[in-house]
């Protein structure tokens, strides 16, 4: 297996910890859409003591083999780790998934024309395309049998905002803590997703922007991505928020 790089997210992921230590929970769970080689879940697995459920959706078949082998090496301390090989979206159905040259930027919108001479590597540089089981947050919630979320992470390369729509109830009720999500500054994919769009729709609904962690600028030193934390207002309260 690929070594795991714990050097992204891990500041957002670790704010979100922070936040949520107030609460006092006993077993927090982590829905991870976009889960990749596991980075997320060694984070949450190497910093949480205790009980944890953990949900990771990762729809490409390589980066799967990688997640469900790291999930399968992490000492068993009463803690729930479930894999998917499937996407998340707004609704239930099927979606065409782009295999790139990294596999970290796979995803189902396609790049923008120039994006590969602003990446000239040709990470971005599609590979393979094919259709892929499509789940709404909702659904997996019911299906998985709970009905608060502590902390959802959301990293689907600029679908980011049709995975929160997919959440809506949940967010409409502020049963989900804390939302992590990648966001985007600058044209990346076709028919993404900016920082502003994201921010917009977690303020309608009532959440706390926290901060912007693990950002990553252009070769011309424009903000170009990072991860933006939002807290729901109990979490907000907990921690003093004004």
């Amino acid at each position: 297996m690929t070594d795991i790089d714990t050097k992204w997210p891990d500041r957002g992921l670790m704010t979100a910890f922070e936040l949520l230590e107030p609460l006092s929970l006993k077993e927090p769970i982590l829905l991870d859409i976009g889960a990749h080689r596991g980075e997320t879940l060694k984070i949450f697995s190497d910093n949480w003591t205790g009980r944890f459920k953990y949900i990771g959706l990762e729809p490409n078949p390589e980066a799967f083999r990688d997640l469900e082998t790291l999930a399968k090496s992490i000492p068993n301390q009463g803690q729930t780790i479930l894999c998917y090989p499937v996407a998340a979206g707004a609704k239930e159905g099927i979606l065409r998934y782009l295999l790139t040259k990294e596999s970290a930027v796979a995803g189902v919108l396609e790049p923008i024309d120039g994006l590969s001479e602003r990446v000239p590597s040709g990470d971005h540089k599609i590979t393979q395309a094919f259709d892929v089981p499509t789940h709404t947050v909702m659904s997996l919630a019911k299906k998985n049998f709970f009905e608060t979320i502590d902390i959802l992470k959301v990293d689907t390369e600029g679908y980011d905002l049709e995975v929160l729509k997919g959440s809506l109830d949940l967010l409409k009720s502020h049963s989900i803590r804390i939302v992590m999500t990648e966001v985007f500054f600058v044209p990346y994919r076709v028919n993404q997703a900016f920082f502003w769009d994201i921010a917009a729709f977690m303020h309608h609904l009532g959440y706390y922007f926290v901060n912007l962690y693990d950002t990553r600028n252009t070769a011309q030193g424009r903000l170009y991505t990072g991860n933006g934390v939002w807290a729901s207002p109990q979490v907000a309260q907990a921690n003093n928020f004004l």
